[in-house]
């Protein structure tokens, strides 16, 4: 009779044993959510090492796995972002719900916030509205509707959270002084005087040229007001580009894009002219989740020092910026939880991909 190894078989099983553990998980279940998955950058500490803006994402449902953080980083809190369509970016902790990871499977269950309306008000001073212009070969009106409908297409694709609401368009041809002149935030003042203003929102004013001009716009906030003034020959995503200043600020990510503007040093590339904020393209289309995050976040950003929309949810602490290296609390203005689709190459007009970081 053959004798059992029974010392053989006590290791085989303890083997299957390990190999069978199930290990702690941690999970997110988002609620308030609308569709086409969820987006996740997470601080917390990981088998002793911290992780900073940690990636996760699902293409589809609202609940990632992340695997198992156990504790706070060593030098500053918890915190989780997270992206979806048709919400804002979305930070906890927050007031009313904390984030404490432990070394057992941690499920949270989170809300989004809603999308966040942004009232605009087009006013058209320039000596044509609903025919056409002859200098620049199109209606006016049809401008402002393109603007509007390239704006929340941007935002609806980049997970940004806001729309535009109310949007009105008025016809102001009939002021006169605006149709062959150039103009700068300096003449805000008597703009709203001679064609116009409505308090509470963004006023966008159409004017011959700005700053000589007529491709041009600028942001102007002044005394807590919120303008924007454009040349008649703006492209339709400019208002976009526009509105960016007011969420994110004053800065342009040229130098640190494939076309720098001149005087910008010798950066690494993280950008091209497809994003909202280059100062100078013919087709801006994307914002990362590094610029879409500030927008919410950032205190001087119009939804929280204008809107005052987020009242009691949580901002950084200092303007983010355009900061290439993460802090805390704010990843980096080029981070990508998603790939972008960049420029198409001149040979093969193939579009360059950057990828999420």
């Amino acid at each position: 009779m053959t004798s059992v190894n029974w010392a053989i078989i006590a290791a085989i099983v303890s083997i299957i044993g390990i190999l069978f553990v199930v290990w702690p998980q941690d999970s997110l279940l988002f609620t308030n959510y609308w569709g086409e998955g969820v987006g996740v950058l997470i601080d917390g500490k990981k088998w002793g090492a911290d992780k900073n803006d940690d990636k996760f994402s699902t293409s589809g449902g609202p609940k990632v796995s992340i695997g198992n953080f156990q504790s706070s980083p060593s030098s500053s809190p918890a915190q989780i972002i997270a992206f979806s369509k048709r919400r804002p970016p979305t930070v906890w902790p927050t007031s009313t719900v904390s984030v404490n990871w432990t070394s057992d499977s941690d499920a949270l269950t989170l809300e989004f916030e809603d999308q966040y309306p942004i009232p605009v008000y087009i006013w058209i001073a320039i000596d044509h509205f609903d025919t056409r212009d002859p200098i620049t070969e199109r209606i006016p009106q049809e401008w402002a509707d393109d603007s509007k409908e390239k704006t929340n297409l941007i935002w609806l694709d980049e997970r940004q959270g806001f729309f535009l609401h109310p949007f009105l368009v008025f016809d102001r041809t009939s002021v006169s002084g605006y149709r062959s002149a150039s103009f700068s935030c300096g003449s805000t003042a008597r703009m709203k005087n001679d064609i116009g203003f409505i308090a509470g929102g963004i006023n966008v004013y159409v004017v011959h040229e700005v700053e000589n001009s007529i491709y041009m716009g600028a942001y102007c906030s002044l005394a807590g007001e919120s303008i924007i003034i454009v040349g008649r020959a703006v492209t339709d995503h400019l208002l976009a580009h526009e509105l960016g200043h007011a969420l994110l600020g004053n800065d342009h990510i040229d130098c640190w894009s494939t076309s720098p503007s001149p005087g910008c040093p010798s950066n690494t590339p993280y950008f091209d002219r497809t994003n909202v904020m280059h100062g100078a393209s013919p087709f801006r289309n994307r914002l990362t989740e590094g610029q879409s995050f500030r927008a919410i976040f950032n205190p001087t950003s119009a939804i929280n020092a204008f809107f005052n929309a987020r009242p009691g949810l949580p901002t950084a602490s200092l303007h983010c910026g355009v900061r290439i290296q993460a802090t805390a609390e704010c990843p980096e203005v080029q981070r990508r939880i998603w790939d972008d689709e960049g420029e198409e190459n001149s040979i093969t007009g193939d579009p360059y991909v950057w990828p999420s970081n």
